[in-house]
């Protein structure tokens, strides 16, 4: 829809064809992910501007040309891993979603969905996952609202999110599930603040009497329940939304846990992450072959008022594929 790109185009008619300004919004328009298909990339054209002439010596109409890709995303597949054993996966993932657009009849749904005629076309997102395993069990179900008022520029978003994991370790179990919502606002075309309220139920169960398990295991409750504040910051500014090839990201994450919401334990947690994305090497038809990505990281956790002790569970760890190869998951 209309409304859906305008917002992320920061030139507007009267102003001066900044041509910066203009590859700018170009840049954001294709890292919303609406307009790539990796299904048939030779077939699709990527989104692009052109001037049109007004008869005004000085004045143009700037067209941005756009094709819609790959919105929809349909996942059954299963495998084994190193670090989650076996595991089977069944997902939904809805990019320019409409959750009021509702199709014509309940029979009907599968089709017009498919061909983008029911709950299509409001730049909205919906996540549907169910992951069940031999190490590693999750659900997840999130909607994201990226205008809720309708104000296009200097937005409000929302974020919903529930989701469910557990994890058999080699001598306990862990269960979370987690409930979050948090709203969000616009402060530039690439800076957001985010503020929400998080609840988070971990369970520690299965303990092998035998192991030798860190002593900070040993003390968490079986059963502990968490109920923090939260306060976020993101600089998005990447060439597309799905595997990006330049550009910066930034996220700093704050969670507040404390008695005086209802949860257990009290301590804060802050995590900053920074990526870098660099392309090097281009064919002569401007094909991109190498790019470079950096990623750097702090967390700082830290206990407060009637805790002694930040749970054991909610601790920054290393190992694993994400963090250090060739060292087990929290190794």
């Amino acid at each position: 829809r209309d409304r859906v790109l305008r917002r992320d185009v920061t030139v507007q008619p009267g102003e001066l064809a900044d041509l910066k300004e203009i590859n700018r919004s170009l840049r954001r328009i294709t890292s919303t992910g609406f307009f790539s298909d990796s299904r048939n990339p030779a077939g699709h054209r990527e989104p692009t501007y052109r001037f049109l002439g007004t008869g005004e010596e000085d004045q143009v109409d700037l067209e941005f040309v756009l094709q819609e890709g790959r919105v929809v995303d349909a996942q059954l597949m299963g495998g084994v891993d190193s670090n989650d054993g076996l595991f089977g996966i069944v997902s939904l993932t809805m990019r320019n979603f409409d959750i009021t657009d509702l199709p014509s009849s309940l029979g009907s749904t599968f089709g017009e969905v498919y061909r983008k005629e029911a709950f299509h076309g409001s730049g909205q997102q919906l996540d549907m996952h169910i992951s069940p395993g031999s190490e590693v069990s999750y659900s997840r179900a999130r909607f994201y609202e990226p205008d809720l008022f309708g104000s296009h520029y200097d937005r409000w978003s929302m974020d919903l999110e529930y989701s469910d994991r557990d994890r058999v370790y080699l001598a306990y179990n862990e269960g979370r599930r987690r409930n979050k919502i948090e709203i969000g606002h616009q402060i530039s075309p690439e800076l957001s603040v985010f503020a929400g309220l998080e609840d988070l139920g971990l369970k520690v169960r299965g303990i092998d009497p035998a192991a030798d398990l860190p002593a900070p295991l040993l003390a968490q409750s079986a059963e502990t329940d968490l109920v923090g504040a939260l306060l976020n910051l993101r600089y998005r500014d990447l060439d597309r939304r799905m595997d990006p090839t330049d550009g910066v990201q930034m996220r700093w994450l704050n969670s507040i846990y404390t008695t005086e919401l209802g949860g257990d334990e009290e301590f804060i947690k802050s995590h900053f992450t920074y990526d870098w994305y660099k392309p090097l090497e281009w064919t002569e038809d401007e094909k991109l072959t190498h790019s470079v990505h950096a990623r750097f990281g702090a967390g700082y956790a830290k206990a407060f008022g009637d805790s002694d002790s930040v749970p054991y569970t909610e601790r920054f760890f290393l190992g694993g594929y994400k963090t250090i190869r060739g060292f087990d998951f929290r190794g």
